[in-house]
Order: structure tokens, then sequence, then C-alpha cells
């Protein structure tokens, strides 16, 4: 991987750069300020497969230099990793909302860069795939021939709305918001009713503008006081409001879907209704229990779209998944379970790798074979 690290403090360059020829096979360049990083594109004979970039620089900082390298031919979706001093949530927000993949805060570990880079790449390659993805007409059920530029599980990116992250961006900012946060925060799904008969109904250019319409109602309702919002595909949006919500769920619905007759400029009756589950709390610094909460709210928004089974199981999110193999699951809380045990395996991970624990197991086996010597 071809990467270039952005950083004005000589030492941090040095250890990542060495740190990287070191462990990697990944070619490094590094420079100290955002022209010589913009320069350094433009020269480039092929152009860099990743970046690593300070926030805090002289003359033009790391947030504004995320926006050029998004604006630069073949850098839309190039992983963009920052690599800041900078804790604040505001700098967290700024930074996503530039257009950053990832957010590493300083001081870290560099061993936890190269897996951060691996995922980041295999996110913009997904991205890229999907970009560049066509279909044949006919080839899915029941669209009738026509032909469609995006499947109903496509996490469809939301231009204009200010509020949105992508889908993979959307779950590192809530890792690193974990991090940092001392407020209460929730989460809260919505669900659009018979998005699948919508879908087929729709060309995909009329779906894309009615979820564009849907996301702009719930920024307007839901995070009026600011947080961020993510379309999960199949009909599905994601939410972390700055604030948690006063309104009870049922009243927040009525008020959403009277937002989004608002939004369409069309006097015609609007086809679309919106349901809004019961917001979930968000735990404090565990990614993998985050996650499940994330699953929760997806199914809560499921609840309310009809589904009776899942409405009955919202209250049984205590009890391992592994009871329920049998009942129906969407896409989105399958990736969400997954996450979550992917997130908890990590964790067990790092704690099997801490010296301290390694030093108790060692004691314990030394106590074990003596005990069995007498």
């Amino acid at each position: 991987m071809r990467v270039l690290v952005i950083d004005d403090d000589p030492t941090i360059l040095d250890i990542v750069v060495q740190y990287l020829d070191f462990s990697t096979k990944h070619e490094v360049n590094a420079v100290p300020s955002a022209k010589a990083a913009l320069e350094a594109i433009s020269d480039a004979e092929e152009p860099f497969e990743c970046f690593l970039c300070d926030i805090q620089m002289p003359e033009v900082d790391g947030i504004s230099l995320v926006k050029l390298i998004r604006q630069s031919p073949g850098h839309k979706q190039t992983p963009i990793i920052m690599l800041t001093a900078m804790h604040a949530k505001q700098d967290l927000d700024r930074a996503f909302h530039a257009g950053a993949t990832d957010y590493v805060t300083k001081p870290f570990d560099c061993v936890d860069l190269p897996p951060r880079m691996q995922a980041a790449q295999k996110l913009s390659l997904e991205k890229s795939r999907n970009e560049h993805r066509t279909y044949k007409a006919g080839e899915l059920v029941g669209m009738g021939g026509e032909l469609k530029e995006i499947m109903l599980n496509d996490p469809i990116t939301l231009p204009g709305i200010e509020s949105a992250l992508e889908y993979s961006e959307f779950e590192n900012y809530l890792r690193e918001l974990l991090r940092r946060r001392t407020a209460r925060l929730t989460t809260v799904a919505v669900k659009i009713g018979s998005v699948d008969h919508l879908y087929a109904e729709y060309t995909s250019e009329q779906f894309k503008l009615m979820l564009g319409a849907t996301a702009a109602a719930v920024q307007d309702t839901l995070l009026a006081d600011g947080g961020v919002l993510s379309y999960r595909g199949n009909g599905t949006f994601l939410c972390i409001p700055e604030k948690g919500q006063t309104l009870r769920h049922r009243n927040q619905e009525t008020e959403l879907n009277k937002r989004l007759r608002s939004v369409f400029s069309s006097g015609d009756e609007v086809p679309v209704q919106l349901h809004i589950g019961e917001q979930v709390l968000l735990p404090k610094h565990s990614e993998a229990e985050a996650m499940t909460s994330l699953a929760r709210a997806v199914e809560n928004a499921e609840a309310r779209n009809g589904d009776v089974s899942n409405a009955f199981l919202t209250n049984f999110f205590n009890v391992p998944r592994l009871f329920f193999g049998g009942r129906r699951v969407g896409q989105e809380q399958k990736h969400l379970e997954k996450r979550s045990y992917e997130a908890l395996l990590n964790d067990t991970i790092k704690e099997t790798g801490n010296d301290v624990w390694l030093q108790g197991l060692l004691r314990r086996d030394k106590v074990s074979d003596n005990g069995q010597s007498h």
C-alpha cells in the first residue's frame, strides 16, 4: 500500500515511518505540511492508497486538507486516517464530516495502525466496487426487467445532508465517541415502511431522491440539536442525537412524517410512511455493547414497522442470540451483531496480550506445577 503521512512534528513522522517500514510491506512517504502533501499528491506517478494526517498544522490544517484530498482526482474513496492530539468531540465531528475514514488520537500504539489501515482499505475497495457496479436488466427479481443502479440493501451516500456519515465511518465515529464522551447518549432507528415496494416502483434516481428527502426530515426532526445519522440500507437510518429525545416516540413519529411531507415539493400525497423505534441508551466505553445497542435500535424500528416476531423479542436482548437462531434477523442486525462479536474478540485478544495478564497466567501455571510435584 502506498501511504502518505502528513504531520508537522518530525518525531511523529519518524516513529510512524520507521514502524511501518519495519513491520509492513507498505511504501511509506512523509511530508511536514498540507502544502507539501498536495504537491506530493500532484507529483505522484501512482495515486496514494492511504493517508495518515494530523489536524494541527500551520497554514492549512488537517481538516481542510481532508476536504482538498477528497476533491482531488482519484481520492474520493481513499482511506484517510487522522493521527491527532485533538480529543475534543467537535474536532472528531469536523474530521468525519470533512471525509475522514477513521480517527486515532495521540499518544497511540503503532501496533494498532496496520489493522486500522487494512480495515480502511477494505472499506475503500468495497465503496469503489459498489460505485462502479451495474446490473443487467431483469437480473433482479421483481424489478420488471428495469435496469437498477443500486440494490435495496446498499448503504447509499447522502449528499447535502450535513449530519450524515457513511456506513462504516459511522461505526468508526461511534468507537471514538465512546472513548471520550461524558454525556449520556442514545441511539434511535428510523425505518421506511414498505421500502421493498417503493424500491420496486421507483427508478434508482427516484429512490435516491426519496432517501435524501427522508434523511433531511430525520435530520430536522431528530437531530435539531446536533448529532449524526447513517443510512444503513434496506430503508433503515440510525441516529445518534446530541441530546436524548424528550418526546415519546409515537409523537416523534408523527412529527417526523409531518416534516417529511413538508420536505416534498410536490403537493401530491407522500407515499412514504416512517417508523421510529424506541431510543436505546449507548453504553460507555464498550464497542461490543454499543454495536448490540445499535442492533437493538434497528429491531425496535422493525417492530414499529409491523414485524411481530421482532417486537416480541425486543425485550430479550440480554439472552444470548444463540437461543433465537431460528428467528428472522435483518441484514443490518446481522452486520451489527457480527461487529459486536468482532469487537468483543478484539478486546479479549488485547487483554490476553497484556503483560499483567500473562504474568498472572504464568504464576497460576507455576503454582499448579508445584502442586503436582508434591
